[in-house]
């Protein structure tokens, strides 16, 4: 398995929004279509500010996971709301987010992490995942 170049990450702040959001707008739009990019942005600036949310970002990528219970599982895990990267980011920048959003999940003891994309086998197969289930989606 190659090594991974040393990606810097950091915690997305207020200020980073816009830029973030423009290249991560695609894909939001596409993942929940009936928001509008002004909705995106107020939420993403209040996940920045608050302790449920694990905002960060690289250069060129950004992710959002989301800590939550329910009826079902009372205690406390996190799930990727999304990863995104810009076109000209390096490939290790999706990954370096996707670790960094995993290691909140494990400190925060907010186990199991839960993560799913297209593509996405090399980034699981690379944070020792095991494979849960698999969705489909049919747009009405």
């Amino acid at each position: 398995m190659n090594q991974m170049p040393s990606i810097a990450v950091r915690s997305m702040l207020p200020t980073d929004v816009d830029e973030c959001m423009e290249f991560a707008m695609p894909l939001f739009e596409k993942r929940f279509p009936h928001m509008q990019p002004g909705q995106v942005r107020a939420w993403a600036e209040v996940a920045t500010q608050s302790p449920f949310y694990c905002c960060v970002r690289t250069e060129r990528a950004v992710g959002i996971a989301l800590v939550s219970k329910d009826l079902f599982e009372p205690l406390p895990q996190a799930r990727e709301l999304f990863v995104a990267a810009a076109p000209d980011a390096s490939p290790f920048e999706a990954l370096a987010i996707y670790r960094a959003l995993l290691e909140w999940a494990r400190e925060n003891k907010y186990m199991p992490f839960n993560f799913a994309g297209k593509d996405i086998e090399a980034i699981a197969e690379r944070l020792g995942a095991e494979k849960w289930s698999t969705t489909y989606r049919v747009e009405a």
